[in-house]
């Protein structure tokens, strides 16, 4: 196994030379826009709001420059990008690399062994609540859809607030203030709220000329809700999630969870109009009702001229188990599964999942506080050094306890990870969009109340779709539920992946509050392989650092 490592990385590096270069730079930036048709002071991407759409080929090597312009530490993420053999351009903050200094440049290149749809925003603090852009990978050789035009439509939610006054109070103040309910459902950065004070704000436009099918790549940047996405008298067909091709099936509504993407294709095959796109909040209280953009079919009136859109369609109930409807592509239910199996012992035996409990604690030296636990430890946004970095340099034990990885997985390993849900503190059970890194997974399992290890009777070996986000849902106790006991077992999912991306990585709950609450883990995949200096200067190579 160590030999192969060796030439996988090698190879990453010499791919450099071999796959296309391309380069790419996006600058940071703070200024005055109107997402929501208020004006408001805002952070930027190549001046605008929200950042621009970055296309690129499958096997590109590409060299992605940020010029930070701002007064405060930054740092970028390729989501859905696994990094394979350049770990060091992951953007994880603390884990991968240290924060960018203000007012500096930096530099990774990254592999793009994977097409489908993915995005990039900020992994610093709240940044990513303003930071975010569509970034999309095609296949020349694997794309059924090929035919069709594309469409891009990127779901996020938007507070007018300051972004350090809203961390500020859920980790710095001395009594806990959680961020609130946004204040709009943004469609590609925008939406028209009451009050405007932008004249030339108007709701966005998706422009389709009737008859013809489009593939449409919603990309769920959301900061907090999971929500569900329609074009009334339209039927969407899901074809991808995260990557992945799917058997396709036809829905009225997406729901759409916090850093998941999702492909669909819609027909323009009603009369020309405009007709209004829709997206609603769920699985929490307090949801914006301002998610309007509109599907302008060619020759109707002007989408510009629409400036109040109807009532809100009905609510559509929350669905536990929505994302367990898909199955690969060409799956065919008599196929044997293509999963590995599970971790065995030196008996044979199957090993045990790695179970992270996550609950909410009471905080601070009054107990005013609150934070995310997994197994009782909270996750420490500790900046000065990078995990990777300790790692190579044998220094771990140096970091703060709530820093340091929870699990070393040898290069090759079949990981078998159970993401336990409880009701908060305030007795209502949330749900929680787990984001891995550097590596996708499969869901083999999900359920109600608290895991068992009988529960293990009824994984699913096959027909499981690969991707990198999993909803754990609510199974009791949810926010339009009676209330629970704090801490009572309320729902979980279990994972299976392959540690076979050298590095160290995160899996965090997608909500940008809750991550930085302390509803995160870190861990290392060939702590041996990054302990040989060669190993490490050729992955250092990869990701163009020096």
């Amino acid at each position: 196994m160590r030999f192969l490592v060796s030439v996988v990385i090698a190879a990453a590096c010499a791919a450099l030379a071999a796959a296309d270069d391309v380069f790419a730079t996006l600058v940071i930036s703070t200024g005055v826009a109107a997402p929501d048709c208020r004006n408001n002071t805002v952070l930027l991407v190549n001046g605008t709001f929200t950042g621009p759409t970055l296309s690129f080929r499958k096997d590109d090597s590409v060299t992605l420059t940020i010029v930070n312009t701002l007064d405060m530490p930054f740092s970028m993420h390729l989501h859905g990008v696994n990094q394979v053999g350049t770990p060091f351009s992951d953007g994880a903050s603390g884990i991968t690399s240290v924060p960018m200094a203000p007012h500096s440049v930096q530099a990774h290149t990254s592999i793009l062994t994977d097409a489908g749809t993915f995005f990039y925003h900020a992994h610093l603090k709240l940044l990513d609540l303003h930071v975010y852009g569509p970034l999309i990978v095609h296949d020349d050789d694997d794309d059924a859809y090929a035919e069709y035009d594309e469409r891009v439509v990127m779901l996020s939610d938007y507070w007018r607030a300051d972004l350090d006054t809203l961390h500020a109070g859920l980790v710095d103040t001395p009594a806990f203030q959680f961020v609130g309910a946004p204040q709009a459902f943004l469609t590609n950065g925008k939406t028209v709220a009451g009050n405007c004070t932008a004249a030339a704000a108007s709701f966005a436009s998706l422009d389709v000329v009737a008859g013809e099918t489009y593939r449409v790549r919603l990309i769920g940047a959301t900061s907090l809700f999971v929500v569900h996405f329609r074009i009334p008298n339209h039927t969407l067909t899901v074809i991808e999630i995260e990557g992945t091709w799917v058997e396709p099936i036809d829905v009225d509504v997406v729901e759409v969870l916090p850093g998941q993407r999702l492909s669909v294709l819609l027909t323009a095959d009603q009369p020309v109009d405009n007709y209004w796109m829709q997206t609603t909040g769920k699985w929490r209280a307090g949801a914006p009702t301002n998610g309007f953009a509109i599907l302008h079919y060619d020759d109707a009136v002007d989408a510009t001229t629409l400036r109040t859109p109807p009532a809100l369609l009905p609510a559509i109930n929350e669905t536990v188990g929505w994302q367990d409807q898909f199955r690969p592509a060409n799956y065919n239910d008599d196929d044997a599964s293509t999963l590995p199996g599970p971790a065995t012992d030196d008996d044979d035996n199957d090993m045990p999942p790695l179970v992270l409990n996550g609950t909410q604690v009471t905080y601070g030296p009054n107990g005013t506080q609150r934070r995310w636990a997994m197994n009782g430890t909270v996750y420490e946004h500790y900046h000065a050094t990078a995990l990777i970095d300790d790692v190579i340099a044998g220094t771990v034990a140096t970091r703060p306890a709530g820093a340091r990885p929870f699990a070393y997985f040898e290069v090759g390993q079949v990981v078998d990870i159970v993401l336990q849900n409880n009701v908060a503190v305030n007795g209502v059970c949330e749900v929680h969009p787990w984001h891995l890194h550097g590596h996708s997974f499969w869901v083999v399992n999900a359920g109600a109340g608290d895991y068992t290890p009988a529960s293990h009777a009824t994984d699913r070996t096959a027909g499981a779709v690969k991707r990198d986000v999993v909803a754990v849902y609510p199974t009791a106790h949810a926010y339009n539920q009676p209330v629970g006991v704090a801490g009572a077992g309320c729902g979980w999912a279990k994972i299976r992946f392959v540690a076979d991306n050298v590095g160290a990585w995160a899996l965090h709950c997608h909500i940008a509050s809750h991550f930085a609450m302390g509803m995160a883990v870190s861990f290392v995949t060939g702590e041996d392989v990054l302990g040989d200096p060669d190993e490490v200067e050729a992955l250092r190579c990869a990701s163009g650092v020096a």
